[in-house]
């Protein structure tokens, strides 16, 4: 996998520079400095203690995706997830994803599908999840945005089509099996077969969705750490003294998730300031607040992420060889 994407990596440079022009293309470089100047750097402080109450809430609700694969421990799940985001800034295509895949796998001795397939239902949790919040604060808002509306059709959307699809896979997972197999019926005989005896192993992942105690309790999981990281960005946004109600911050933290989700450069530049630019650009926010704003937030997630990975990476000793023949 990593030895065979330059085209994709290639595709990730040529996006996240389309998106960092769009986000400064109107921008005064004067403008910039000054509202860099005036950032108010004590807001550093509550958003590095919300953005780890963040990752901590992800690591015991991905704990709870995968509770029915293998019981394991909060404290030995996080450091893998650590690493795996880690890895995302640094590698293109969040191919960190990979990496805590390939990390738990070895942890708790299960195949590699499964955990892959609790991760899908993870980002599906997160963005319904999103969604909803999202929804409710357009209600206490003056105005919301033809791209904003549009934003949330196209992703209800997808979502309710993955959902319904791994609702299929779940419930008849040799006929879901078989029609991937018909999909992919010019694919070279192995590969193909690989591909369904990971579907098969895969189908253990969706397990999690079986019980609604356990599905309760993870969409709450999921509403709890998504308040605490739109407390991250309503605090990136009042760092620069930009002036907008609470409930905003939604839209920009919506924004910021479809950025990352794109195939774009290694540390989502240019994703990050345009999710930011594109978000705020409705409420009257100028391209240079909204663009300091962002590096705000860009920056202090980046070293919180990438220090906390390196830390558990030196620790576990875990090379890069490693991972490079692993994924």
């Amino acid at each position: 996998m990593l030895k065979n994407n330059k085209h994709f990596i290639y595709l990730g440079l040529i996006t996240g520079a389309l998106l960092l022009w769009i986000s400064l293309r109107n921008a005064d470089p004067v403008q910039i400095k000054s509202a860099l100047l005036q950032a108010n750097l004590w807001y550093c402080l509550p958003f590095i203690f919300f953005l780890f109450i963040y990752y901590i809430l992800k690591a015991i609700r991905w704990k709870m995706l995968i509770k029915p694969l293998k019981v394991v421990d909060t404290r030995d799940i996080y450091p893998p997830m650590m690493i795996g985001y880690a890895g995302s800034l640094i590698l293109p295509l969040q191919l960190g994803e990979l990496i805590r895949v390939y990390l738990v796998s070895r942890l708790i001795n299960v195949r590699s599908a499964p955990i892959f397939v609790s991760i899908v239902l993870e980002r599906l949790f997160d963005f319904f999840t999103l969604l909803l919040l999202v929804i409710i604060c357009s209600f206490f808002l003056e105005t919301t945005n033809n791209l904003i509306q549009n934003a949330i059709l196209i992703i209800v959307s997808i979502c309710g089509m993955i959902f319904v699809a791994l609702a299929f896979y779940m419930a008849f997972t040799q006929k879901f099996i078989g029609i991937i197999n018909k999909l992919t019926s010019i694919l070279p005989s192995n590969l193909q077969q690989s591909i369904s005896e990971n579907m098969l192993a895969g189908a253990e992942g969706l397990r999690s969705i079986n019980d609604i105690s356990l599905i309760l309790n993870i969409f709450m999981l999921s509403i709890a750490q998504w308040l605490f990281m739109w407390a991250c960005i309503y605090l990136s946004i009042l760092a620069i003294n930009i002036l907008v109600t609470p409930f905003t911050a939604f839209f920009v933290l919506l924004f910021v998730i479809i950025g990352i989700s794109l195939p774009t450069t290694p540390g989502f530049i240019g994703s990050i300031q345009a999710a930011y630019y594109l978000a705020l650009a409705p409420f009257g926010v100028s391209t240079e607040d909204a663009f300091i704003s962002s590096v705000f937030y860009h920056i202090i997630a980046y070293v919180c992420v990438l220090i906390v990975g390196i830390y558990y990476i030196i620790k576990y000793k875990i090379s890069y060889d490693e991972i490079k023949s692993n994924i």
